[in-house]
């Protein structure tokens, strides 16, 4: 004779749930709407980007200066505004005039005249305007003496070490 086996009572609550409850779900979208209206504005945003990629762009261009016045022996004069910076050559043949408005050509597009403008809502000063790379690197200051300087981008900061000329952004 075979023995029948019967189950439990509440044998369906041992079973595994095909789903989700609407308790469950709601809990979860929520969550997610809640993460999206925080993380969102700050993930979408462009405005760290912006002044992150224009101090880049700062930065190469002194790194560029202090280089171009090296391989010329001709001072190179970095000139910044509220939202702009330029690039400029000394004057004369070789080099001995006493302005700077000779344009640098741009080494990436070769376009002549290297300067660049801040993105809206990006500010740029720096405590040594105008900056002036000699023919060794160094940095000047408008007086001519050996000077470090900071730019800065936005509150962003490049760094110049006046004895070697050397930029960098901590």
């Amino acid at each position: 004779m075979s023995e029948q086996i019967s189950m439990p009572p509440n044998w369906g609550a041992f079973r595994s749930s095909q789903g989700f409850t609407m308790v469950e779900l709601i809990v979860v979208l929520s969550l997610i709407g809640i993460l999206a209206g925080v993380a969102g504005p700050r993930f979408f945003g462009k405005g760290g980007f912006d002044s992150r990629f224009f101090r880049n762009d700062v930065l190469s261009a002194l790194r560029y200066a202090e280089k171009l016045a090296v391989a010329t022996g001709c001072e190179v004069r970095v000139s910044f505004t509220a939202d702009s910076y330029s690039v400029n050559l000394q004057d004369g043949d070789p080099c001995t005039g006493s302005s700077f408005t000779t344009a640098v050509i741009h080494p990436g597009t070769g376009a002549s005249g290297y300067s660049n403008t801040a993105p809206a809502g990006v500010s740029v000063s720096s405590d040594v305007s105008p900056l002036t790379f000699d023919g060794l690197g160094r940095a000047l200051n408008s007086g001519g003496a050996v000077s470090d300087a900071t730019v800065s981008v936005s509150g962003l900061q490049v760094l110049v070490v006046g004895e070697s000329g050397f930029a960098y952004a901590p």
